[in-house]
């Protein structure tokens, strides 16, 4: 069976040498639930806020851009530039 990863280097992208061609968006959305505004409210953490978002299912930056590298869209190294701190 072979094992599908992330490329490295995601030629379909690029545009000769002089970088990717086009662009591609990574997206996070923070829903505006009755729990999420109780949360906001009642000044809640932000890492409380963070992890009952990702309970409601909630996609990270930085989940939404290592998907769309493993899809081939992007690679990890152009997310890892712009969601990881």
């Amino acid at each position: 069976m072979e094992t599908k990863t992330a490329p490295d280097n995601v030629q379909e992208l690029q545009c000769g040498k002089s970088g990717f061609k086009g662009r591609v968006a990574l997206h996070e959305l923070l829903l505006g639930t009755d729990r999420m505004k109780r949360m906001i409210q009642a000044k809640a953490k932000t890492e409380e806020m963070l992890k009952a978002a990702m309970e409601d299912g909630m996609t990270t930056l930085v989940q939404d851009g290592i998907m769309k590298a493993i899809q081939g869209h992007t690679t990890y190294k152009e997310v890892k530039a712009v969601a990881i701190k």
